[in-house]
């Protein structure tokens, strides 16, 4: 009786069995490599894998890299690690683990492992198109690297279902880019991370909608640049506490952003510019602070020509479009929905001593209010003067808690061409001592 079989591609190439130190050597085409015990690459050793290369792990077995590791795949003949199973799992075999510098992966495809690739010491190492399609195990990460600087990790596809897509700890002057991940916890942790670039990634979760917990969070990072990411975030988008003069620009940041858009909090003379940011889930009745933007204790930095929205999306809390302390917020465009019981709201909320100027802010309220509404909050200290020009305020109500006032400002300010336009509000300008107000244009109701 006749049989017919599904199509098979038959692979030239001999069976070669390794195991245990590997020396110095180079891997073939002419063989598939059947990994039968654990592997080791001494330091001072260095294995070199060629383009279109085969590696199958047996059960349970991995490879460890103390030495250095040249996987030197190509577009066209990428080199593969996975499981000896005839009928691959997710786990199979241990995973990948790099203890040395110098590394090159590119071009590499890594399946059924129990793990990513792990390690540290990495200085200098590079993972260039990388691909991991969901197929580890439900811990494992995408990359985790606990130390190692000058990395570079890019062009790399994650769809991972571990806590961490790239993990790369004390990794400075490293560039992180133009990667594509999928992860339910952190998208990019790259703590204390000085002088490193952080672009064009896309970060998500598997349904498309809901984004990791953490889409960057890099605290600790001396002059951290991160551009032109598109980011779903839960919780926070971009987390770059404690960054002396962080450099955030254009990025793209959607989903429930349920802290943060932007955390730069104590990180002086940073630059937050073209970022655009658009909240798609409420936020519940929680009384937790929420900022798109979040420049509380860095001085001397500069917020400039970012995109806020906020559409109507049921109960709100404690929310903040800008929050800064003595620094510059220039032309950036707010509009931002209030409904159910907020706690306290502020389209921007100035510590102190910050120049707000060029601003075009819409606000709408349909809220009970537990605490004050305002629509610009400016605090002061010292006796320097400080400027709220220029700006533009609409505000339309609809619901029961007017809004205080459109502009609250302390001590020492110079209130200048603002143009206020409000309905149902309680005050235009509210000033305490040795200001200047002059030229604003107010109208609406204030019965």
């Amino acid at each position: 009786e006749n049989t017919v079989l599904d199509t098979v591609i038959m692979i030239p190439g001999e069976v070669s069995e390794v195991s245990g130190t590997i020396s110095t050597t180079t891997w073939t085409t002419s063989y598939v490599y059947y990994v039968t015990d654990d592997i080791t690459i001494d330091a001072g050793q260095t294995l070199t894998i060629n383009p279109g290369v085969r590696v199958k792990f047996y059960e349970d077995k991995g490879m460890t890299v103390n030495g250095k590791l040249l996987a030197n795949g190509t577009a066209d003949d990428h080199v593969l690690f996975t499981s000896k199973e005839p009928t691959p799992l997710p786990g199979d075999w241990d995973n990948i683990e790099l203890n040395g510098r110098d590394n090159n992966l590119t071009y590499v495809d890594y399946k059924y492992a129990s793990d990513g690739i792990t390690g540290g010491s990495v200085d200098h190492t590079t993972i260039d198109h990388l691909t991991i399609q969901g197929n580890l195990a439900l811990t494992a990460r995408g990359i985790y690297f606990d130390s190692g600087d000058s990395l570079t990790i890019t062009n790399n596809y994650f769809a991972i279902a571990g806590n961490r897509g790239i993990y790369a700890n004390e990794a400075d002057y490293s560039d992180i880019s133009s990667n594509t991940i999928i992860t339910p916890t952190y998208g990019i942790y790259a703590n204390d991370c000085d002088y490193c670039s952080i672009n064009e990634n896309d970060i998500n979760t598997g349904d498309g909608t809901t984004g990791p917990d953490h889409a960057i969070y890099a605290p600790n990072s001396t002059q951290i640049q991160v551009l032109n990411n598109t980011l779903v975030a839960d919780e926070n988008g971009v987390y770059v506490t404690s960054s002396f003069k962080a450099a955030i620009k254009q990025n793209n940041i959607t989903g429930r952003i349920y802290y943060s858009g932007i955390n730069f909090y104590d990180s002086d003379s940073s630059l937050v510019y073209n970022n655009s940011f658009e909240r798609t889930e409420g936020l519940g009745t929680s009384s937790d602070l929420n900022y798109f933007i979040n420049g509380d204790e860095s001085d001397f930095s500069i917020i400039r020509k970012n995109s806020i929205y906020h559409p109507n999306l049921g109960n709100g809390r404690r929310e903040y479009g800008i929050r800064c302390q003595q620094s510059l917020v220039d032309s950036n465009n707010i509009d931002m929905y209030f409904n159910g019981y907020d706690y306290r709201v502020s389209t921007i909320w100035d510590d102190y001593n910050s120049d707000i100027i060029n601003n075009t802010i819409t606000m709408y309220s349909n809220s009970y209010t537990y605490e004050e509404q305002v629509v610009i909050y400016s605090g002061s200290s010292g006796d320097s003067f400080h400027k709220i020009e220029d700006n533009i305020i609409n505000f339309d109500h609809t619901g029961r808690s007017r809004v205080e006032y459109a502009i609250q400002a302390y001590s020492n300010k110079i209130i200048r061409n603002n143009t206020i336009s409000c309905d149902y509000l309680e005050n235009a300008i509210h000033i305490e001592n040795n200001c200047i107000v002059d030229s604003n244009t107010i109208s609406g109701d204030y019965s």
